[in-house]
């Protein structure tokens, strides 16, 4: 079973690498490109969300490998309880395990309902 779990480890790091060099490659414009200088001040503000979204799966993507790297990766950050392999496969970015993200979404919709309801 630990070794089952550490081959879906191992594959889920390499996904990882791979998808943190596609986000850096649409994130960092390329040295002796003419648009290196500029690009970034002519961006529409539907291209800023998206770079804003990339940027911020970029950090989710580093936090996992350093997680891996030191391992702690497949914990959840809620009640430091493993987080099923199966969960982790499908979104490798995930920080909860599932009970955990139930009860943190349910919470979080609660906020969000009181504050527009006041």
């Amino acid at each position: 079973m630990r070794i089952e779990r550490l081959r879906i480890i191992e594959g889920i790091r390499l996904r990882l690498r791979k998808r943190r060099l596609q986000l850096i490659r649409c994130l960092v414009p390329r040295s002796g490109s003419e648009e290196a200088g500029i690009r970034h001040f002519r961006l529409p503000a539907l291209d800023w969300m998206l770079f804003g979204l990339m940027a911020v799966e970029l950090d989710r993507v580093e936090c996992a490998l350093r997680f891996i790297r030191e391992d702690r990766y497949g914990v959840c950050r809620e009640c430091s309880g493993p987080i099923v392999s199966e969960r982790l496969e499908v979104n490798p970015l995930t920080q909860r395990c599932q009970e955990c993200h139930v009860r943190h979404t349910v919470a979080s919709r609660r906020d969000i309902a009181q504050r527009r309801y006041k």
